[in-house]
């Protein structure tokens, strides 16, 4: 019986230690990237040797603009933070450096494009990247993540305003340990799938009613995607678009669209030049159509971008 626990423990420990290289490789490919002192940013050489990638259709309007400016202090580099926008303002909370997790928050202006770091108050979250959030009314929901060493089912908000933080006590049928996830929110609900436990890759679903204060697992029927973690997701109205992903052996390429409300998930037939396999990327949606960028697809950081028309 002791023998069998400790063989147990074991594969816990090993399965958990392949998780945190899988999390980490992303992270080594950074430093292989040469470092643009003048931009402060990373100069990216990508080589598509395992895809055949078409030309992409371009709009003569449609050009990249660099917004911040070069005599103010940017936040320091990151990845795998998270987001959300609201009124005049674009906030970001923590992430990756090569120095660990970080914990700050920052605020950028898109009316006088200026960066702005915030010192907020209360409660605060631990350091932790590949946390998901979003935006409903005035504050910023925070969920889950990793902090190097555990995986996360913690809950946050920050209020935008007074920029207090307030930890949320769980109640009712509480998400597991996650991180990587997809999420979401529309009128008084929001939704979490998926992500990566440090033991499994999930693709369940679970609902947080702001009215109610309560957790509740969602059922999903219909096309449900396989489990991943870290794909791209996107709301428009009363759905939550999800694109690719890692299932701990694949990138993903495959697309969704999710019901906040009644659980039923359709799969999109793609056409046109469909992205490669990836995740660690990320989408948006804007005036009828979801916009793609980036990611990793297991050799390189990506820089390209799509458009999906959903008319």
């Amino acid at each position: 019986m002791n023998r069998r626990l400790s063989s147990e423990q074991d594969n816990l420990r090993t399965k958990r230690a392949l998780m945190r290289q899988q999390i980490n490789q992303s992270h080594r490919v950074d430093r292989e990237f040469e470092i643009d002192e003048r931009f402060n940013s990373v100069s990216m050489f990508i080589k598509h040797d395992e895809f055949e990638i078409d030309e992409c259709e371009y709009y003569d309007h449609q050009t990249w603009e660099r917004l911040d400016r070069f005599d103010q202090v940017l936040p320091n580099q990151r990845n795998n933070c998270s987001w959300v926008i609201y009124e005049d303002f674009l906030y970001i909370f923590g992430g990756f450096t090569f120095n660990g997790r970080l914990d700050d928050v920052h605020r950028y202006s898109f009316s006088s494009n200026q960066w702005q770091h915030l010192n907020t108050t209360g409660q605060k979250p631990s350091a932790r990247e590949n946390n998901g959030a979003i935006q409903y009314k005035d504050h910023m929901y925070v969920f889950g993540g990793c902090d190097g060493l555990l995986w996360l089912n913690d809950f946050y908000s920050l209020n935008l305003k007074t920029l207090l933080w307030k930890k949320i006590e769980p109640t009712g049928q509480c998400p597991s340990e996650r991180f990587g996830i997809a999420c979401g929110a529309y009128q008084t609900k929001m939704l979490i799938f998926g992500g990566c436990d440090g033991n499994h890759y999930l693709n369940d679903a679970y609902v947080w009613d702001f009215e109610e204060q309560v957790w509740n697992k969602l059922q999903l029927i219909g096309d449900v995607p396989s489990a991943r973690s870290c794909p791209s997701y996107s709301t428009l109205n009363n759905y939550i678009y999800i694109f690719g992903g890692f299932d701990g052996v694949n990138r993903l390429n495959d697309f969704y669209k999710l019901n906040i409300f009644s659980g039923k998930v359709k799969r999109i037939s793609q056409h046109g030049t469909i992205p490669c396999p990836r995740y660690f990327h990320t989408s948006e949606v804007y005036q009828n159509k979801l916009l793609l960028f980036g990611g990793f697809n297991g050799q390189a950081r990506l820089n390209d971008l799509y458009e999906f028309e959903f008319g």
